[in-house]
């Protein structure tokens, strides 16, 4: 069982609500993806400590 194959069994992000972004919790991390018709793309790994409000830009290192 893959992502790729299986791209639909993350949970919408709640924070953002688009479909096509979604995030499964491995352990104590938030893997948050976006999934395209051709690709799925990573966005983030965020501890589930640490507070995220949807906006990736707050995730860049200063």
């Amino acid at each position: 069982m893959t992502l790729l194959d299986f791209h639909e069994m993350g949970r919408i992000v709640p924070e953002i609500g688009d479909p096509n972004i979604r995030e499964l919790i491995v352990y104590s991390y938030r893997l948050i993806y976006e999934v395209s018709s051709s690709r799925i793309e990573m966005l983030a790994v965020i501890h589930c400590k640490q507070g995220f409000t949807g906006d990736f830009e707050e995730l860049r290192e200063p």
